[in-house]
């Protein structure tokens, strides 16, 4: 019962209190968070009447984040593939939420700016490539498609494979695929990457923007679908139409 006297001990701002119970929860760096996040409620959604209880609230925050930030970094230091691994548990009492989420709900900041964070969260904005991979190479295949199929953009994860003689399930690495499986794993790992989707939609937003300003300095006048006489001006607005679309 350690955690749920810990969040009675917050809402009743005794700090001290609150301290010595947490020291005792089985989960210290997730009941820091937790608290963390209740405190973050009670401060601006709550009415306080009292300067003084709007003040212990705010000192609470900083000292739980701070308990939070702690924990997060000493068992960082101990192991850090565990330790990011760990953070992304769900937690099914907090609507299925992970440390991640519990700090972005709180605006822990200074916990949302630990190594362990930013890694987790630059892993999750490159989707399967490799952390050394450059933006160059992603942008050039995205202007050459066929060479997302080589190996210009290295990948580390692996994916589930159904091997042909065996017919089980084996966790491969996707740059040891060969055949179809490789153009397909390596062409839908590449696409789904949330930089990747980044790029695309910035080069699509960047054409429509030449077809608007090419058809807002052009004439304006009425085409008609068939007429083959103004070829110019019908691809002029079929690509307008398209950037529109």
């Amino acid at each position: 019962p350690y955690y749920e006297l810990t969040l009675w001990a917050c809402l009743m701002l005794r700090l001290d209190l609150a301290m010595l119970l947490w020291k005792y929860t089985q989960d210290p760096c997730r009941c820091a968070l937790v608290a963390t996040l209740l405190l973050y409620s009670l401060k601006h959604n709550a009415y306080l009447e009292r300067d003084d209880d709007r003040r212990r609230t705010k000192e609470m925050y900083e000292v739980f984040e701070d308990l939070a930030l702690c924990v997060l970094n000493q068992a960082y230091v101990t192991d850090s593939e565990t330790c990011k691994r760990a953070m992304l548990s769900k937690w099914g009492r907090l609507k299925n939420y992970n440390y991640l989420d519990m700090a972005f709900h709180a605006h822990a900041r200074n916990f949302m700016a630990h190594p362990a964070c930013q890694e987790i969260i630059s892993g999750g904005w490159r989707g399967q490539f490799k952390r050394d991979t450059s933006f160059m190479r992603i942008l050039l295949v995205l202007v050459v498609p066929p060479l997302c199929i080589t190996p210009l953009v290295p990948f580390d994860r692996k994916v589930s494979y159904r091997r042909a003689v065996q017919g089980r399930y084996k966790m491969i690495y996707i740059d040891k695929l060969t055949g179809l499986d490789a153009i397909y794993n390596r062409a839908f790992a590449f696409y789904t990457a949330p930089v990747t989707k980044f790029w695309m939609h910035l080069m699509m937003y960047f054409i429509f923007l030449g077809f608007h300003t090419y058809a807002l300095l052009k004439d304006m006048r009425y085409i008609a679908p068939f007429d083959l006489t103004n070829l110019p001006g019908q691809r002029l607005s079929y690509g307008y139409g398209w950037g529109y679309g």
